[in-house]
């Protein structure tokens, strides 16, 4: 095994123990108090549920891809499988798998936190089109909680991003920085994100998010609206 790859098995277990940690200790127990205190919410799939429990069958695959990254790692696995591998490609084969499998994660996460934005907008009696910054704007500001508006600027940001294939490209063609818990996290037009990889998504991007949005939902102008309807009506 070359050192570059002894270097990727090191940070695929390194990155998977602390996807491991975050599901311990703030994923699953929230997911498994919504289960529990709002159990009706979850037989009926509800949105303000269904975002903790999706959340943490990311997490789950996003564990896989590190598993497989560690198993990318043992040059005896690449001869078993490829005749074509070398130090040279094996090494670039398994950083644009992780490139892959980092952005597929940011956007699913998207995908299921913009779903629950628009859709508590519906049951709030609001309609389910307009910018997502407008929808979680109202929803922050009538429930108090503006604190968190820079993660959410982040997190949107980010996403935008990721719908123009990792590139920066807004509508305004103007740069932007995000300060967020006392960082700074620039978007600069035309430029790759560099501060997105395995440590941010799991320790800033998914973990500050669980916190912020199980405030959100818990919050009394949420938590008692009578249904958050999905649109894809799915088993839990």
């Amino acid at each position: 095994m070359s050192d570059d790859q002894n270097k990727w098995t090191v940070y695929a277990r390194s990155a998977y123990l602390k996807i491991q940690h975050l599901q311990d200790n703030v994923v699953y127990p929230l997911a498994n108090s919504w289960k529990v205190n709002y159990s009706s919410l979850y037989e009926a799939n509800d949105a303000r549920v269904y975002w903790f429990i999706g959340l943490a069958r990311l997490l789950n695959n996003f564990k896989l891809a590190y598993i497989a990254i560690y198993q990318m790692g043992d040059t005896r696995w690449w001869q078993a499988v490829s005749k074509e591998s070398n130090e040279t490609n094996i090494k670039d084969w398994i950083r644009e798998f992780e490139v892959y499998v980092t952005w597929a994660y940011v956007h699913a996460l998207c995908t299921i936190t913009e779903e629950t934005f628009r859709r508590l907008s519906v049951a709030r009696g609001d309609i389910e089109t307009g910018s997502l910054k407008s929808k979680y704007d109202k929803l922050l500001k009538d429930t108090n909680l503006l604190q968190y508006l820079p993660l959410f600027d982040l997190f949107r940001l980010i996403r935008n991003t990721a719908h123009n294939n990792g590139i920066y490209l807004p509508e305004t063609q103007k740069d932007e920085i995000v300060l967020w818990n006392g960082k700074s996290y620039s978007f600069k037009v035309g430029y790759g994100l560099d501060f997105v990889n395995s440590e941010f998504i799991i320790n800033v991007l998914t973990k500050d998010l669980a916190k912020a949005m199980n405030e959100l939902m818990t919050h009394s102008k949420i938590i008692t609206l009578p249904a958050v309807s999905r649109r894809v009506k799915v088993t839990p």
